[in-house]
């Protein structure tokens, strides 16, 4: 009986810290950023691992950056990122890389949000296209 008593007291102790502690962190969506590094308009279709759902997908003008967060990119987890570089309505060149968000930290409001991060720069030079990594991810408070 002394141990059941322990483990509860020990269960209390835990849920009271959790629920008390002044840093508690605010769980994010995770986000993927595109760059777009080349003169050429592009369409973007992000895929889930097995490549069968496309969770978000749109237009990245040429030059620009377009923050993905509309689903669930949790860090840890795999995606493909895949741009159809376009001039007018012809399919120039078709690119896909595999993206696994890093987690990262951000100070929002008074409590740190950690979530899924992960940045990809399109570059091409009109006759050849491919993606880049770059997750530097941002860590304003730990």
């Amino acid at each position: 009986m002394h141990r059941s008593v322990r483990v509860l007291a020990a269960a209390l102790v835990a849920i009271l810290c959790i629920v008390a502690s002044p840093k508690a962190a605010k769980a994010n969506t995770g986000v993927i950023h595109t760059v777009n590094n080349s003169k050429y308009d592009a369409w973007i279709t992000i895929y889930n691992l097995g490549k069968t759902q496309q969770i978000d997908y749109g237009r990245l003008a040429a030059g620009d950056v377009r923050t993905w967060g509309r689903c669930c990119y949790a860090a840890g987890s795999y995606y493909y990122v895949r741009a159809q570089v376009m001039l007018g309505h012809k399919v120039l060149k078709d690119t896909t890389i595999e993206v696994v968000p890093r987690l990262a930290r951000q100070l929002y409001a008074s409590s740190c949000s950690v979530y899924g991060y992960a940045r990809v720069v399109l570059v091409g030079d009109g006759t050849h296209f491919h993606w880049e990594r770059h997750d530097d991810a941002p860590a304003q408070c730990m």
